[in-house]
């Protein structure tokens, strides 16, 4: 009776188990860009997006992700867990699930560490195809391990500058994915907005309401590398703090507010953003070093306070261009800010303090810059 009972238990854990698909899903993995190794202060990563389009006539969700190395052993796996805040439904902003209908596309935010041994990424993709069990594995890529472009302070030396936004796999500038011309691009990949702090940790005097209360503005942006002059934009008016409707529509040309392109290496473009209107003292063309004035932090364009857009972009454009890291020569970080739900102040801790070089500062980082080149 006991070996009864006992096959008929084990014929219903069987009979548990989903049956797989036996065709392939049709399911598309692209990806916008082939990633470069980025130096962050944490470690290096990867930092990339995967288009996921469903071209089948039936749902599918998806269970499991695992990135694998050249040799197919896995360097991280990420469950539902894991995948449900890094999957955007594309054009169904409220649909949060993992499940991706038939003829929708889904893009899968990634950041994998990349150790110096790490040559080749694969994506082993697990889902549920009509009850059934399938498994995509896509051709992968070679990661792009690449000099990249090395700057100095924009601002001088010393501190406090919060780092907000930093390029995180939740940041802001990191889902900011646009297209022009037919195709997608994420120029603000590796984004950071520069806000300066007072002794207390503070971003602004008084109730913040001005953008004269803000301790930023009216700092001078200095230009990060010897470089070229290649576009900018200025004499866009600014709106006070937390506006939501800016005084001008937002376009390609004008999310920028009064903005500078400076070529600061073939294909290397530094963006700056938000700047004063009136306050730019160069022009198109000109040749500048690193350390001089490009203009005054200020609060015009996309942006609801005074602070300093920075990034690096293969493009001097606001969309038409792939963000691509960068590191800054060096730096001290104090430690870390975190913000109240209220937005109203600023809570301090010496976590993750230490000195960088040659490299980018994450999560939420208050820092000083430390020296420069001679």
């Amino acid at each position: 009776m006991k070996k009864i009972l006992l096959a008929m238990a084990l014929w219903g854990v069987a009979q548990a188990a989903p049956s797989k698909v036996e065709f392939p899903p049709q399911v598309q993995v692209q990806w916008i860009q082939v990633p470069i190794v980025a130096p962050l202060a944490d470690g290096d990563r990867l930092l990339y997006e995967l288009l996921l389009t469903n071209h089948q006539t039936e749902p599918f969700q998806l269970e499991e992700v695992t990135f694998l190395d050249q040799d197919g052993k896995a360097v991280q796996s990420w469950g539902a867990q894991e995948l449900a805040p890094a999957l955007k439904q594309l054009g169904q902003p409220q649909d949060k699930t993992l499940t991706l209908q038939p003829g929708r596309s889904a893009v899968l935010y990634c950041s994998l560490p990349a150790s110096s041994t790490l040559s080749q990424v694969r994506h082993q993709l697990k889902m549920t195809l009509g009850g059934k069990a399938a498994v995509l594995e896509d051709v992968g890529f070679t990661p792009r391990r690449e000099k990249v472009p090395d700057l100095s302070t924009p601002f001088g030396k010393g501190g406090g500058w919060a780092a907000v936004s930093t390029p995180e796999n939740d940041s802001v500038h990191r889902r900011t994915m646009m297209a022009l011309h037919g195709q997608f691009h994420i120029s603000q990949r590796y984004a950071i907005d520069w806000v300066l702090t007072d002794d207390k940790h503070q971003y602004f005097c008084g109730d913040g309401s001005k953008n004269t209360d803000h301790y930023c503005y009216g700092v001078p942006a200095l230009a990060v590398a010897d470089g070229t002059v290649v576009d900018l934009q200025d004499g866009l008016a600014e709106g006070p703090p937390s506006l939501s409707d800016r005084p001008y529509p937002i376009t390609p040309r004008t999310i920028g507010g009064n903005w500078v392109a400076l070529e600061i290496a073939p294909g290397r473009y530094a963006m700056y953003a938000h700047m004063q209107p009136g306050s730019l003292k160069v022009k198109k063309g000109d040749k500048v070093r690193r350390g001089q004035p490009l203009g005054l932090i200020g609060n015009s364009g996309n942006t609801t306070a005074p602070h300093l857009h920075l990034h690096v972009s293969d493009r001097p454009d606001w969309v038409d261009g792939e963000g691509v890291p960068y590191q800054f020569e060096a730096f001290r970080r104090l430690g870390t800010l975190t913000m109240s739900e209220d937005e109203q102040t600023v809570k301090f801790t010496t976590q993750g303090a230490g000195d960088f070089r040659g490299k980018l500062p994450v999560g939420d980082a208050l820092v000083e810059f430390t020296e420069e080149k001679k």
